[in-house]
C-alpha cells in the first residue's frame, strides 16, 4: 500500500489587529510520543508563516500505517506591543486502512492540548503598551597601527544581541528598538558617526557584538575589545555606552641577516667590515624596500641596500607573511684584489615567512689567495736584467740594421769592432751570447725559488 501525505492545518488570531501587520512564524517537529519529547528521525521538520490574522498548513509526506506525534510552536520575535502565544501543540496522527478507500490509507488528526483537529495560535496587540525603556550609546575606536582601508569614516557592523532569549533587537531606520527575532537589525557605527539607539526594554540583559567579518582586510589580524564591556542590563532610563575598539596588526615576520668570515682573508676584512646584501620576493623578482627603521615598505626593481657585519647583524621588520624571500650578497661586496672570495648562506638563502617569525639568515665569506697572483705586499716581478735597456724597450730590432764600422766600411749584416774575418766575426758573436746568457740563467733559477717558497709560504691548510 502506497504511503500518505497528511497535513496538519494552523490558524493564528490576532486580537487589535493594528494597520501594519506583522509576520508570525510557526516550527513543526516530530516528537516520540504524548509527552513531547524530541525524536530522532528522517523527518527535520518544518517551517510557516502568517502574516497577521490567517492560516496555513503543513504537509508530512510519505506515512505508513501507524501513530506519529509532532509538536508545533509559534516564534516570540519579541515586539513590542505585542503578547504571542507560547503553548507548544501535540497532534497525535494515525495513519491507517481505509476499506472504504479501495484498500487505500487514509488518516486523523488530535490535538492533544485542545481535542480539536486544528491548532490555533492567538496573538493580541495593545497600542497603549508601556514599558520602561533605556538606550545605548556605541562608540568605535580604532589602533594607530591600521590598514590605509581603514579610516575614521570606515563603517562597522554590530548586532544587539538579548542573551536571555538568544534573539537579536530590532530597530527602525530612527534607531528606535521594536523587538527582536532571530537574526535581528545589523547597525553601522563609525569613529566620525556614532550608533545611538532608543526604546530598548528595560530589565534585558544584552551584549554588544561586531560581526566578526566587518572591518577584516587582507594580510591584517584585527581584535575587537569592548568599554566598559560587551554585556549589560538595560536600566530603566538608563543611557548605557559601549565603545568597541579595534586594533590591528600586520601578519608579518622578521629576518636578522647576520655575517661570518673565514679565518683566512685579507687583512682589510675584519669584523667591523660592512658587506651590503638585498632580499627579494621569489614569485615576483622585485626587491624590498625598508624605511631607516628597517621597517618593509614595498617592493620594486632595486630594493634597499643593507649593510651588515660580523660585529654588527641588520634585522628587518614587517616582511608579509607567507612570502617567499631569498638574501642576496651584492657580488662586489668584500671583494679583494689577489683573493676569491666564496659566499654561503645557512640554513638556506630563501627563507618563507611566517606570522610572527624571527627568521634569521647567515652570510658566510670564505677567502682564499689566488695562487697565480703576486702577493699583496710583494713588488713587482723582477725584470731579468735591469741594467740591459734594451729588455725595457719595446720596440723590435731590424736583423737588417747597419751597425757602424770602426773602420768605416759597413755591412749589410753588420761586423764585430776590430775584425774583418767572417769566422773570427761568428766566434765573438757566440762568446758574446754565452757571456749574455750565463747571468740571466741563474737570475730565472733564483726567482722561480722565490716564488716557490711563497707559494709554500701562503698555501691554505686542507688544500
Amino acid at each position: 500500500i502506497a504511503p500518505i501525505d497528511v497535513q496538519i492545518p494552523i490558524e493564528k488570531i490576532v486580537t487589535n489587529q493594528p494597520t501594519a501587520t506583522e509576520t508570525f512564524t510557526f516550527r513543526l517537529a516530530e516528537v516520540t510520543d504524548a509527552t513531547g519529547d524530541t525524536y530522532s528521525s528522517p523527518f527535520v521538520g518544518a517551517v510557516q508563516t502568517i502574516n497577521g490574522s490567517g492560516s496555513a498548513a503543513f504537509t508530512i509526506e510519505q506515512l505508513g500505517v501507524g501513530t506519529y506525534y509532532f509538536k508545533i510552536t509559534e516564534d516570540n520575535d519579541g515586539l513590542i506591543g505585542w503578547t504571542y502565544d507560547s503553548t507548544s501543540f501535540i497532534v497525535k496522527v494515525e495513519v491507517f486502512n481505509d476499506a472504504s478507500n479501495g484498500d487505500g490509507l487514509d488518516y486523523s488528526l488530535l490535538v492533544l492540548n485542545s481535542n480539536l483537529s486544528e491548532v490555533v495560535f492567538s496573538n493580541a496587540y495593545s497600542s497603549t503598551f508601556e514599558q520602561d525603556l533605556g538606550s545605548l550609546t556605541v562608540t568605535k575606536s580604532l589602533s594607530a597601527t591600521r590598514p590605509g582601508a581603514i579610516t575614521d569614516a570606515t563603517a562597522f557592523s554590530f548586532k544587539v544581541l538579548d542573551t536571555a532569549s538568544g534573539n537579536y533587537l530590532l530597530f527602525n531606520t530612527a534607531g528606535v528598538c521594536t523587538g527582536t527575532n532571530s537574526l535581528g537589525t545589523t547597525l553601522s557605527v563609525s569613529v566620525n558617526t556614532p550608533a545611538v539607539l532608543t526604546g530598548i526594554p528595560a530589565g534585558l540583559s544584552v551584549r554588544v557584538e561586531e560581526l566578526a567579518s566587518s572591518g577584516v582586510v587582507a594580510g591584517w589580524t584585527k581584535t575587537v575589545s569592548y568599554l566598559p564591556a560587551a554585556n549589560f542590563v538595560v536600566e530603566i532610563d538608563g543611557q548605557h555606552e559601549v565603545a568597541i575598539t579595534n586594533s590591528y596588526s600586520f601578519n608579518s615576520g622578521s629576518l636578522t641577516v647576520s655575517k661570518a668570515l673565514s679565518a683566512t682573508r685579507p687583512g682589510a676584512i675584519t669584523d667591523a667590515t660592512s658587506f651590503s646584501v638585498r632580499i627579494y620576493e621569489v614569485m615576483s623578482g622585485n626587491y624590498l624596500l625598508f624605511n631607516a627603521s628597517g621597517n618593509y615598505t614595498g617592493t620594486d626593481s632595486l630594493g634597499t641596500t643593507l649593510s651588515t657585519s660580523v660585529d654588527t647583524p641588520v634585522t628587518v621588520t614587517g616582511i608579509p607573511a607567507g612570502w617567499q624571500i631569498a638574501v642576496e650578497e651584492v657580488s662586489t661586496s668584500g671583494d679583494v684584489a689577489g683573493w676569491t672570495k666564496t659566499v654561503s648562506y645557512a640554513p638556506a638563502a630563501e627563507v618563507v615567512v611566517v606570522t610572527g617569525g624571527q627568521h634569521q639568515v647567515v652570510v658566510t665569506n670564505s677567502y682564499a689567495m689566488r695562487p697565480d697572483d703576486p702577493a699583496p705586499d710583494d713588488p713587482d716581478p723582477v725584470d731579468p736584467d735591469p741594467d740591459d735597456p734594451v729588455s725595457d724597450d719595446p720596440r723590435p730590432v731590424d736583423p737588417e740594421q747597419r751597425v757602424p764600422n770602426p773602420r768605416g766600411n759597413t755591412s749589410s749584416r753588420g761586423s764585430i769592432p776590430g775584425t774583418g774575418d767572417t769566422t773570427l766575426q761568428l766566434v765573438w758573436i757566440m762568446l758574446a751570447l754565452a757571456l749574455v746568457a750565463t747571468p740571466l740563467m741563474y737570475e730565472g733559477r733564483q726567482r722561480r725559488g722565490r716564488v716557490q717558497k711563497r707559494q709554500q709560504q701562503t698555501q691554505i691548510p686542507g688544500e
